[in-house]
């Protein structure tokens, strides 16, 4: 038959086409008895010859909405009529037959129209990834060029406070630190969020101890609740005290962001904040931190609560004309308590203040590690140090020679990383600052450059820290894997700097 197969491809469908193309033509069952004799074979007779057939019966195949799919056939080696039982087969067989081919074609369809949908959802998850790498990649150049005059900012902050000022001078320089802190904060904010969509936001847990983990944040807040006229209390609940391991910073960073939050929105009475750890039957066990901060203020509706927590969220419109705010903390706080392994939730009565609550899991510190370096005051001397200073920016170049001066440290400037090179080359320096992003060559390539002149000459190697406004963790690494000893992330301020620089030198600031 497979003779016969190949021989009949392509026979057409006409009224005399043998006994399946005339079946298929008409719609209806052909009986060839002796296909020597039948005209219906006349063009075809040499074939069945050749395959010894004499005899075809052809039923046409029906698709469920009647459409002729094709034809079954009998075929017999001898001159034969089919039998009321042979009719009953070849009908049967015929149905079957069209039943397997609809389904093979309904298969072949399903899988060509996955086959698309998974084209075109690759098609949508491509166009969406690189529109979050484009939208990351804005977020991190505006928080660029944002930290960078914020730098000259804050550092000039510091220096000022060095000096005797008047009560209004003072009440001036406080409302630049304030207006300083809240546009960091929201740079802040940015980046973070830029990091998630990224993938590049980690956590750098190690040893803290609770109480003292917010008892800074837990006074600014209640300073500022106070200059409100509103009440702040906090209670520590039986147990919730001790060393643990964790992300202590971005645990008060998700409790600002609330408390900011809950003085913001209260515009009368009270805030209250509860911090509690169930003690567990085994001290090396993992315990739950439970942090709660109540509120009197405006609270929010049901509508809103199933939202709270979506990204550029706020209750409407005229929350953000009244109170300001991106909408980004409490997606924020989200983000890093999932983050952390926690939970967070809200609850709240429009008019009746709200509820906010976060359970986070802490480890135990059972080897009492000590704090991360640089997190205690650094006030060692830095007199006779000799300082090599790569910053395009003249703001930023004058901050960094105030905050250095008191300390005695010898500055030298330049602008670029060229020059960076051609000074380190000819001079004798105990440490280098390098900004990143300079002009005629970037701090990273003068790194470089500074590391191989150190390995030709067999030179001591200097410390050279990287000053920033690029603060993505990938930055981070770039800065690290190009030679640097240190990261810094602008704005800086004249502590961070101090320390940093006791850092990258070795010394253990007192």
């Amino acid at each position: 038959m497979g003779v016969t197969s190949q021989a009949i491809d392509g026979v057409p469908i006409g009224p005399s086409a043998g006994s399946c193309g005339t079946a298929m033509f008409h719609d209806r069952r052909i009986v060839v008895e002796d296909i020597q004799s039948d005209p219906l074979w006349a063009d075809y007779r040499d074939i069945a010859t050749a395959a010894g057939l004499r005899s075809c019966w052809s039923q046409p195949l029906h698709a469920a909405d009647g459409k002729v799919l094709g034809s079954f056939a009998i075929y017999q080696r001898r001159v034969a009529r089919p039998t009321p039982d042979d009719i009953g087969f070849i009908e049967a067989a015929a149905d079957l037959a069209a039943i397997a081919i609809e389904r093979k074609r309904h298969e072949d369809d399903v899988a060509l129209a996955q086959a698309q949908i998974r084209l075109a959802l690759e098609r949508e998850r491509d166009a969406a990834d690189a529109a979050n790498k484009a939208k990351s990649e804005f977020l991190a150049n505006v928080s660029h060029e944002l930290r960078t005059p914020l730098n000259g900012v804050v550092g000039l902050i510091d220096t000022l406070e060095r000096e005797a000022l008047t009560a209004a001078q003072q009440d001036t320089l406080d409302l630049i630190r304030q207006s300083g802190a809240t546009l960091e904060h929201l740079v802040a904010d940015l980046l973070d969020i830029s990091r998630i969509d990224a993938g590049q936001l980690s956590l750098q847990p190690h040893a803290f101890d609770l109480v003292e983990a917010f008892d800074g944040l837990l006074k600014i807040s209640h300073a500022q609740a106070q200059a409100k006229g509103l009440d702040f209390q906090v209670r520590y609940g039986p147990g919730a005290s001790g060393r643990f391991l964790a992300d202590s910073a971005r645990i008060r960073q998700v409790l600002g962001n609330l408390l900011d939050n809950a003085i913001k929105f209260t515009p009368q009475g009270r805030i209250d904040v509860a911090i509690d750890l169930n003690a567990g039957p085994d001290s090396s066990a993992s315990r739950d931190l439970t942090l709660r901060v109540s509120d009197t203020g405006i609270g929010f509706g049901p509508e809103t609560a199933a939202r709270i927590f979506d990204r550029f969220n706020q209750a409407d419109t005229t929350i953000t004309r009244r109170f300001g705010g991106t909408g980004l903390g409490l997606s924020l706080c989200k983000a890093l308590v999932e983050l952390m392994g926690g939970a967070i939730a809200a609850s709240s009565e429009s008019g009746r203040g709200s509820l906010f609550t976060v359970t986070l899991p802490l480890a135990p510190d059972q080897a009492g590690l000590a704090p991360p370096s640089g997190q205690r005051a650094a006030t060692n001397d830095l007199g006779s140090l000799r300082v090599l200073l790569a910053e395009d920016h003249p703001v930023n170049q004058r901050v960094v020679q105030l905050i250095l001066a008191p300390h005695g440290a010898d500055v030298v400037v330049v602008e670029n990383g060229a020059l960076a090179l051609e000074a380190f080359k000819s001079g004798q320096f105990d440490l280098v600052l390098m900004d990143l992003q300079m002009p005629v060559m970037d701090g990273l390539t003068a790194t470089r450059a500074i590391r191989a002149h150190e390995e030709a000459g067999d030179f001591a190697r200097t410390p050279i820290v990287a000053l920033s406004a690029s603060a993505m963790a990938s930055h981070q690494r770039e800065a690290l894997q190009a030679g640097a000893d240190l990261h810094l992330s602008k704005p800086i301020t004249a502590l961070g700097l101090v320390a940093g620089i006791h850092q990258a030198l070795g010394a253990r600031p007192a």
